[in-house]
């Protein structure tokens, strides 16, 4: 086993993880944690762990909705079930909910958990090495050519070197040279989404206005929106305090989700976006648009990677692999956030993010509160 897998225990009662410890520390690296959240932290602090050994029955959150959020956390760490519950179905939620790789229960032989752990760690360097390998050669092997492509594509297209003469070529560079750009975005996205499974994602935080990310990401998405005759309405309070965010993954948050409801709004239809200072001291950002919406399936299905939903517009609206909105709601739970999707066939889609008050800078907190 390498010195860098790190194991964690998750348990409500001390003298478990005592005992745990007292037998398994001189072999794994290992940390605990009593509750659900706290074991959550210390995912997104301290992470990766290559396992994590979580108990069923905790106060306020149980182990299969620990292991379940575990998944969006840190995809690639193995999930172990260690828990006094003997019934079958606390054995299948594990496995249905919490996608376990094994499943113990209270009392159970050191020597059985200990080669369950090993197992585990060695499933974890299996998946995080051949990952690596995979994302290494994506990030060599298929940029350069893209960017080599993008580059000469947009030359063309701005005929710099002299006319082209023929409307026709024209299109078609305009073609490739857009299709250029978005695969260089859909690799982008694909290598931010495997680094929350190595746990390498971090975020460069600072103090930032959030109007200003606002105002800018709409900017960005306008020109698709006005070629889809889609309005834009942004109800912004432009003197919400700052908060201390990592500015450019919030930006990739905003845009990932105003490109989505641009894209699932017909023609005519509108998106807005409205942020506010809640009660709590929190900021509270939301998007509606006026689209297809999804019913609960397919806005599971949406919420998972690689997830597409088939839209039933025309194909080239939905072009895509389903990143947007699992990266999203990957970095908003980076930044300690939620992200809530609510949706109705036909009748459009709702998105809020919440961003919370440890993220709100104090002393410019004095914005009124909705």
């Amino acid at each position: 086993m390498s010195d860098d897998d790190k194991i964690l225990f998750v348990d409500d009662e001390p003298s478990i993880l005592a005992a745990l410890r007292r037998h398994l520390q001189k072999k794994f690296d290992m940390s605990t944690a009593t509750s659900g959240q706290a074991a959550l932290e210390m995912i997104k602090n301290d992470g990766p762990f290559s396992v994590i050994v979580c108990d069923m029955r905790m106060p306020g959150m149980l182990g299969t909705e620990v292991l379940n959020r575990v998944q969006t956390l840190s995809p690639d760490t193995t999930r172990i079930m260690l828990t006094g519950n003997t019934d079958q179905q606390t054995a299948i939620d594990a496995v249905n909910e919490g996608n376990v790789f094994r499943f113990f229960t209270k009392p159970c032989e050191m020597d059985a958990l200990t080669q369950g752990l090993e197992a585990g760690i060695r499933r974890y360097q299996l998946v995080t090495r051949t990952k690596a390998d995979l994302m290494a050669n994506m990030n060599h092997e298929l940029r350069t050519p893209l960017n080599a492509i993008i580059g000469f594509s947009s030359m063309i297209k701005d005929q710099v070197l002299g006319p082209i003469g023929n409307e026709t070529y024209l299109e078609y560079i305009d073609d490739i040279n857009r299709s250029g750009e978005f695969l260089l975005g859909l690799i982008n996205d694909i290598l931010d989404v495997s680094d929350f499974g190595s746990g390498s994602l971090k975020l460069n935080e600072e103090n930032a206005d959030l109007a200003e990310i606002i105002a800018s990401s709409i900017r960005l998405v306008g020109l698709r929106a006005e070629k889809g005759a889609v309005l834009i309405n942004c109800t912004s309070n432009p003197d919400l305090p700052k908060l201390c965010v990592d500015i450019r993954r919030t930006k990739q948050t905003l845009l990932n989700l105003l490109e989505n409801a641009v894209k699932f709004t017909p023609e005519g239809g509108c998106v807005s976006l409205e942020s506010r200072l809640v009660e709590d001291g929190s900021i509270v950002l939301t998007i509606t648009d006026t689209g297809i919406g999804m019913n609960d399936d397919e806005v599971r299905i949406a919420l998972t990677r690689y997830g597409q939903v088939d839209s039933g517009l025309d194909r080239k609206l939905q072009e895509g692999t389903g990143l947007g909105l699992p990266l999203a709601k990957g970095l908003m739970e980076l930044h300690g956030g939620t992200l809530d999707v609510q949706s109705e066939k036909d009748q459009g889609t709702q998105i809020t993010l919440c961003f919370p008050s440890e993220r709100v800078i104090a002393d410019c907190a004095n914005s009124s509160v909705s």
